[in-house]
């Protein structure tokens, strides 16, 4: 069953999800900062260790054993600039912008599933609105015909397929769409002719 309840301690779950990782990076002291930027930089140089070795062993015309501590110590300094205190204000905001982009993406996907939700309900309720928005739609035989063909079977069938559509239509065409059905359910279920400028309050008296 579909409850608002559900979608609104979701929301509530991600808020308190990312809330207490912004207090996370607040309160996070600064040698523990520089544990971490120092270990991010000691990954690197291990791994162009490991790298350079592998190169000297298959290229090693390309990356003679005579270069590979001059290469190395070169490496080094460039991590340590790379990852020097002056710099990590850099790393610091990308990590903010992340965070933040990550909160909205989740939350829109989070949205777009309930919404889904909402019009799989809806169809279910009232499958007359699949004929009135789309009249002329064809069912292929293949699709109608089979051993186990039944009513509920075929209009499950139907109604996810109307939902997958809509859920692959680009963001501001979505609008429309919800209205137009929006409109096909008042003019069912209310009484009310689509087109009409009456409102809902109007017909309620």
């Amino acid at each position: 069953m579909l409850k608002i309840s559900t979608y609104n301690h979701r929301v509530e779950l991600i808020d308190i999800e990312f809330r207490f990782l912004r207090f996370a990076i607040v309160e996070i002291s600064q040698n523990r900062k520089k544990e971490f930027f120092t270990t991010i930089k000691n990954e690197h140089i291990q791994n162009y260790i490991v790298g350079l070795g592998l190169a000297q062993t298959h290229l090693p015309q390309l990356f003679p054993k005579e270069e590979y501590s001059d290469n190395v110590e070169s490496r080094k300094r460039n991590m340590q600039k790379k990852f020097a205190p002056r710099n990590r204000r850099l790393y610091e905001e990308t990590i903010e912008d992340g965070l933040n982009a990550s909160e909205l993406l989740v939350r829109i996907a989070l949205f777009e599933s309930f919404m889904k939700d909402i019009h799989i309900t809806i169809l279910r309720a009232r499958p007359s609105l699949l004929g009135r928005i789309r009249p002329m739609r064809e069912v292929k035989y293949k699709d109608f015909f089979t051993e186990q063909s039944d009513y509920e079977r075929i209009l499950n069938q139907e109604i996810n397929r109307e939902v997958e559509e809509v859920d692959r239509m680009k963001f501001y065409d979505k609008p429309d769409y919800f209205d137009k059905t929006r409109a096909y359910y008042f003019a069912e279920n209310l009484k009310i002719p689509v087109g009409s400028e009456n409102s809902v309050a109007d017909q309620r008296g």
